[in-house]
């Protein structure tokens, strides 16, 4: 189970989403790096489609603005873990989101690093 936070942008149907979720490593199809099993954070930017009552998402890939984050190894899935992160992310949202439009990737790996894991 992946968690999303999706945060509106200046531009109507655009939003930031930022995903918490667990990957299972390997080779990452469009790189082609090597990636490490474990907890990964995902900022992406979606616009949202509504026709006829049905919603879709679109999604480019390797936008600008757009990161992935590997955040700390495991070596099998913790729900908890994953849960835990997430709910801290939550609460770093507006931080994160003024980081992310301003473009200070610095920041946001600040941010990030100052998660305490139990």
């Amino acid at each position: 189970m992946a968690y999303e936070i999706l945060i509106p942008i200046e531009k109507e149907n655009q939003y930031l989403a930022l995903e918490t979720r667990y990957q299972l490593g390997g080779t990452n199809w469009g790189t082609g790096n090597n990636e490490k099993r474990g907890i990964y954070l995902n900022f992406t930017k979606q616009t949202k489609i509504q026709i006829e009552g049905y919603v879709s998402t679109q999604t480019t890939l390797y936008a600008k603005g757009n990161y992935k984050i590997f955040i700390k190894e495991l070596s099998r899935r913790s729900e908890k873990k994953i849960k835990e992160f997430h709910d801290y992310v939550e609460q770093s949202k507006d931080i994160l989101f003024e980081a992310w439009k301003n473009d200070d990737t610095e920041k946001i790996f600040r941010i990030i690093r100052y998660y305490e894991w139990n």
